[in-house]
């Protein structure tokens, strides 16, 4: 969602994820403050087609911490390979996204469209909504998480959230049951870690709730090489790390929750054809795309989906380590 900060803040942001210094000084900014990683070209490959070959592991495992092959002051960086690209409604503001059950999950923003749906991949890059609530045009839907059977959905600037009962399937459920509340003043991205509930409220600290009671446990702030990051936003477990956007920012950083040091950075840089999009939206008479925001593990399938505000497209990607330049 649109954010508002002091100038001090958010100069305080643009220095410190500017730097990534921390990055292992590999990251730069553009003039105008974006990240700019000039990867390899994308490679898109379609399953079942002619052309191109799908690889049935990630080239890089993604469960595997990069603690073992680097320093922590100096976090690994990977690029990426486009496995498949699929349809993504371009009037979602995606604000969480994850998977269970053979259904992706989305949790979506904005005052009088915020809305929850269960989402089905087909077979030739298409996507099936199997089920939409909308939420009151009070709430502005947030992160979303699914805890011992039910989904937790944060609203913005509330310190609430919306619990659901679901089962996924065609022929399964998806209905509210109940709302609840947390100390927090905001939220943005939610996960569980089998332990706890993990939130970010668009500051730089991972926020450890009892998944009960919901009250604080603790705070860790999440740093690269020393620097805190902030804007931390949509989040989402893969194996025993925690990855999470950085809002405005084409990257994941991959985060060891215990120390709340930046271990990895995923670099998406030109993922999204924004002008080609931007292009199709103005001719549509609708919004054109907004930040990178939205991962989804698949752990059976080892998948990760990634996907942005009212972006077209959502994308399953493969790590691929950073080449040399």
């Amino acid at each position: 969602p649109p954010r508002r900060f002091s100038a001090g803040l958010a100069g305080l942001v643009a220095l410190g994820i500017a730097a990534l210094a921390g990055l292992g000084g590999f990251l730069r900014q553009k003039a105008s403050a974006s990240l700019t990683i000039h990867s390899e070209p994308v490679v898109y490959t379609q399953r079942g087609s002619a052309t191109g070959t799908i690889h049935s592991e990630p080239a890089v495992d993604p469960q595997r911490s990069p603690a073992s092959v680097t320093s922590p002051s100096e976090p690994a960086v990977y690029t990426y390979r486009v496995v498949r690209r699929f349809q993504h409604d371009p009037n979602a503001f995606t604000q969480g996204l994850l998977w269970s059950n053979g259904s992706l999950f989305e949790s979506t923003g904005l005052y009088g469209e915020s809305t929850l749906r269960e989402l089905q991949l087909g077979s030739n890059g298409e996507v099936h909504v199997v089920r939409q609530l909308p939420l009151d045009r009070r709430d502005f839907g947030e992160g979303l998480v699914q805890k011992r059977g039910q989904l937790l959905q944060l609203l913005w600037r509330t310190g609430e959230g919306i619990r659901y009962n679901v089962q996924a399937g065609e022929h399964e459920q998806l209905r509210q049951a109940g709302r609840f509340r947390t100390p927090l003043n905001d939220g943005w991205g939610i996960e569980f870690d089998g332990e706890n509930l993990v939130v970010t409220d668009s500051g730089h600290d991972l926020i450890f709730l009892d998944p009960e009671d919901f009250r604080i446990k603790k705070r860790v702030s999440v740093r690269d090489n020393g620097k805190l990051i902030e804007m931390i936003n949509e989040l989402e477990m893969i194996g025993d790390e925690l990855w999470g956007n950085i809002y405005g920012k084409d990257c994941l950083a991959r985060i060891d929750k215990t120390s709340g040091s930046v271990t990895g950075w995923l670099v998406l840089d030109g993922i999204l054809d924004r002008q080609s999009a931007a292009a199709e939206a103005k001719a549509a008479h609708r919004r054109g795309p907004d930040v990178l925001n939205g991962i989804a593990w698949d752990p059976d399938g080892k998948r990760i989906f990634v996907t942005g505000k009212l972006w077209p497209a959502m994308y399953e990607i493969q790590l691929e380590p950073e080449r040399e330049r």
